[in-house]
C-alpha cells in the first residue's frame, strides 16, 4: 500500500467516523426529544386521570342529587294525589248535598210554598 492509498484509506475512515459521530449525535438528540415527549405524555396522562376522577365524583354527586329530587318529587306527587282524592270525595259529597237541597227546594215550590 502506497502512502497515497494509505492516506485515502485514512481519509475514508475519518469521514466514516465523522458521519458516525453525526448520526450518533442525531440519535442522542432524538432520544432526548423522545424522553421529553414521554415525560409530557405521562404528565398529561396523570392530569387526565385526575380530571376523570373529578368528573366521576361530579357524576356520582349529580346522581345523588337527581335521586334526591326524584324522591322529593315522588313524595310531593303522592301527597298531591291524596289531596286531590280528598277534594274529589268532598266534591262528590257537595254535589250530593246540593242535589238533595235542589230536590227539597223544588218539592217545596211545587207544594205551593213560594210565598207569592
Amino acid at each position: 500500500m502506497t502512502n497515497e492509498e494509505f492516506e485515502r484509506h485514512m481519509d475514508f475512515m475519518i469521514e466514516q467516523q465523522t458521519q458516525f459521530d453525526v448520526r450518533m449525535q442525531q440519535l442522542q438528540e432524538a432520544h432526548a426529544l423522545h424522553e421529553q415527549n414521554m415525560t409530557e405524555l405521562q404528565a398529561a396522562h396523570t392530569r387526565t386521570e385526575e380530571v376523570l376522577a373529578q368528573v366521576g365524583a361530579f357524576v356520582a354527586e349529580s346522581v345523588q342529587v337527581v335521586n334526591g329530587l326524584a324522591r322529593a318529587t315522588f313524595a310531593g306527587f303522592t301527597e298531591l294525589n291524596v289531596k286531590i282524592n280528598a277534594l274529589v270525595d268532598a266534591q262528590i259529597l257537595t254535589d250530593d248535598a246540593l242535589r238533595n237541597l235542589i230536590l227539597k227546594f223544588d218539592r217545596h215550590l211545587s207544594e205551593g210554598h213560594n210565598n207569592n
